[in-house]
């Protein structure tokens, strides 16, 4: 059963990602490969295993809409079957203003209805 209260949608977006360590520590800057999105949070591939409870925050650019999110990791695993970016991480968004996550459903309700439309061979 899932448990999710949004639309989740597969993307493949590079994003620049500022990262806090549980605990404090210096902040950190690294690029992610977004693999799905939602209005709740995200699925990102990294080269560096991030822990549960790492703060980050993230700019998307998402069809000329720019969201700001904060969210933090909830699940991580290691992908072996991978070289580079073998670290999957689930990030929960928190704090998202009203705009953004309306932001968030515009753009992933676009995109479900842009791969219905691929896969039914209209495009």
């Amino acid at each position: 059963m899932q448990r999710r209260n949004a639309v989740r949608v597969p993307v493949t977006l590079a994003v620049d990602v500022l990262l806090v360590p549980p605990g404090g520590g210096d902040p950190e800057h690294l690029s992610m490969i977004m693999e799905d999105l939602s209005a709740g949070g995200a699925r990102v591939r990294t080269a560096a295993w991030q822990g549960l409870g790492t703060a980050l925050a993230m700019r998307l650019e998402l069809d000329g809409d720019v969201v700001n999110a904060c969210g933090v990791v909830v699940y991580n695993y290691e992908d072996e079957r991978r070289s580079e970016r073998r670290w999957v991480l689930g990030v929960r968004f928190d704090g998202l203003s009203g705009a953004d996550t309306d932001r968030l459903v515009k753009y992933t309700f676009a995109r479900e209805r842009e791969l219905r439309r691929r896969a039914s061979g209209l495009e």
